[in-house]
């Protein structure tokens, strides 16, 4: 017999089940389904509020997205030549889109460019019901509001943050 197949033939005895040896007790089974019944009862309510935590994100990534974009159309409108700041209505070309503002702050009408043709709202509703003011719904009583009414302020950007 070659010294490898000693070494096989011991460790294949070693690893033999032996006739006194057992599977798990019935009490030991019950042990660790308590344990881990207690381990998903500590992670479930962790992962449970996923839907408002998404919600919330969505929320501050769009209220972030439309101030940025409010204040990147303020700052092309001063430098292009074909807007004028302190005229009620003008427009500026951003990515090859005119947007429409007011007194320099994009308009918040939906029958002219404004700020819905700079910030991609693709997924969410648009509430153009009150002249000069969006609501961009989130889901239920989630959404960022955007209201210019008066030509020379920056706009009013908020909301409901709650989200729920």
């Amino acid at each position: 017999m070659s010294p490898s197949s000693r070494h096989y033939d011991k460790f294949a005895r070693s690893i033999a089940i032996q006739p006194n040896m057992k599977g798990f007790t019935l009490i030991e089974l019950v042990i660790v389904i308590v344990i881990l019944g207690m381990l998903a009862a500590t992670a479930v309510p962790k992962f449970a509020d996923l839907e408002t935590d998404a919600k919330k994100a969505s929320r501050v990534a769009l209220y972030a997205a439309i101030k940025n974009a409010t204040d990147m159309a303020n700052l092309k409108c001063r430098i292009a030549p074909s807007c004028k700041e302190d005229s009620i209505f003008s427009s500026v070309q951003i990515n090859g889109e005119d947007i429409s503002v007011l007194g320099g702050w994009p308009m918040a009408n939906i029958n002219f460019g404004g700020i819905h043709t700079l910030v991609n709202v693709g997924d969410y509703e648009i509430d153009t019901s009150t002249t000069n003011h969006f609501h961009f719904r989130i889901a239920g009583d989630c959404y960022v509001s955007y209201s210019h009414t008066s030509h020379n302020n920056y706009p009013t950007i908020g909301g409901d943050d709650t989200c729920n």
